[in-house]
């Protein structure tokens, strides 16, 4: 497969530059490192080794390395972990903890974690960390590609910082666009591949090293590509509470929001993606990339109102599932809630930032009995001692007065609804991930609501 379509939306420069060697089909194998082992740069690295290279993969954390050598990726996704196991096996892949097997490499990949802090700003500490490390290398790699998620400038700074050594090497803003529990389908077809770079060649190493996914580049400069990763994740979010926000008034007037967003997705200058109720947005990426972009704009003097209310819309969806229980169950004091799911999103069992999580913090707090069950989702950091884990999804809803779908596990939708019915002690279904049907929930002789959905009062009486 060639290399797609190239985009110069800078004109500079020329992308004409950019046919270089297939590493493939032209038989060039090149030696790269990868520093940071997380579901990025895990992905990345096997990816790599995958295509041909000699990759090697680099974690300050010897657990997480130790862990991995010895065969587990530490995820949800089975490809992604047989690729590892395979390119360790096939020697293409190699993993430590030291980053001077890296010196000399033709590229090295930097997939480190950004934290945002109280205000957003997000900490780069880790990405300077490790250029510290790349000025100590001799000889120096030849291109540092940033895939982390950094402001706009980053890759200016460190270009800046590493230009000061004898044989500085270029720097690269490739982010990336990578979802947990599809990361290595994402890495293998992206929908583009963006490239921002000053310097010509190295961007035609980098264009030729993606060669095999056929995906159009994107080439310009490196803050432009920085802002592309925020303006993309901030774009999500909105859409997300764009779509809770109309779930709430589609409820009080008495519709399914489902089919609302359904037709309006059909147009295809609004598309269906991310355009579904739910008990909003969390995971590492989304809502620390909107805190990140919010952070910027207040930087610059300006006022991020939409960003401002999308965050907003989506701290409240919490509260409101709360609150929507409390209404069902006459008060939530000593009331036993059922809680599927744990994880931020089905498909992987990280809970960092995960509605879900904050779901049962709410309730215990309100004074309910949690019993949780997620498939995959191990412990949880800050986790209330007054909440219980359960072993299955079942054992989770027996003497319950309330099941709350949390996560959008495939699973729960499986569920064997009379089963439920005969282990609930009450009868309603709180569906926050909109994943069972309601008429199949009524047919079991439960109560169903979730986001969106109207009252069994029907509509309300609009005011005049």
């Amino acid at each position: 497969m060639g290399l797609g379509p190239v985009t110069d939306i800078n004109e500079s420069p020329p992308a004409t530059r950019l046919a270089a060697p297939d590493p493939r089909g032209g038989g060039v194998s090149l030696d790269l490192a990868v520093v940071g082992l997380g579901y990025v740069g895990l992905t990345t690295a096997a990816a790599l080794a995958a295509w041909g290279h000699r990759v090697w993969g680099m974690d300050r954390d010897p657990r997480r390395v130790r862990t991995l050598v010895e065969g587990t990726a530490a995820g949800l996704d089975p490809d992604l972990d047989l690729l590892v196991r395979s390119e360790l096996a096939g020697g293409r892949l190699r993993l430590g903890t030291d980053l001077g097997p890296a010196a000399g490499a033709a590229a090295v990949f930097v997939a480190v974690p950004t934290p945002a802090g109280p205000s957003g700003r997000p900490d780069l500490s880790a990405l300077w960390a490790v250029a510290g490390g790349l000025e100590q290398l001799e000889p120096p790699p030849r291109i540092v590609v940033i895939r982390s998620t950094v402001p706009v400038g980053t890759g200016d700074d460190l270009a800046r910082r590493l230009g000061r050594l004898a044989l500085p090497p270029a720097v690269i803003s490739n982010p990336e666009f990578l979802r947990e529990g599809t990361a290595l389908r994402d890495f293998r077809h992206p929908h583009r591949v963006v490239i921002g770079a000053a310097d010509p060649e190295a961007a035609a190493v980098l264009a030729s090293i993606y060669r095999s996914t056929g995906a159009p580049v994107i080439l310009t400069d490196r803050p432009t590509a920085e802002l592309v990763k925020y303006a993309s994740n901030a774009y999500l979010a909105m859409r997300v509470s764009f779509a809770n926000e109309l779930a709430d008034y589609a409820a009080r007037a008495g519709l399914d929001v489902a089919g609302v967003l359904r037709a309006a997705g059909m147009d295809p200058r609004i598309g269906l993606h991310y355009l579904g109720p739910g008990l909003g947005f969390g995971g590492p990426c989304l809502p620390k990339d909107l805190d990140a972009l919010r952070w910027a704009f207040r930087r610059q003097g300006l006022r991020p109102r939409l960003l401002d209310a999308a965050r907003q819309v989506n701290r409240e969806r919490v509260r409101s599932t709360v609150s929507q229980l409390q209404d069902a169950l006459g008060g939530l004091g000593g009331r036993a809630v059922a809680v599927w799911g744990l994880a931020f999103k089905g498909g992987t069992a990280d809970a960092r930032q995960s509605p879900a999580v904050a779901l049962v913090r709410a309730l215990v707090s309100s004074g309910a009995r949690v019993t949780a069950y997620d498939p995959a989702a191990g412990p949880v950091r800050g986790w209330p001692r007054q909440a219980c884990r359960a072993a299955d999804l079942y054992s989770a809803a027996k003497g319950a007065h309330a099941l709350v779908i949390a996560t959008d596990w495939p699973e729960f939708g499986r569920a064997d609804l009379e089963r439920v019915r005969s282990l609930l002690e009450g009868d309603l279904i709180l569906d926050a991930r909109r994943l069972l049907s309601p008429a199949a929930v009524q047919a079991a002789g439960l109560k169903y609501a979730g986001p969106g959905y109207p009252p069994p009062g029907g509509p309300l009486t609009a005011a005049r």
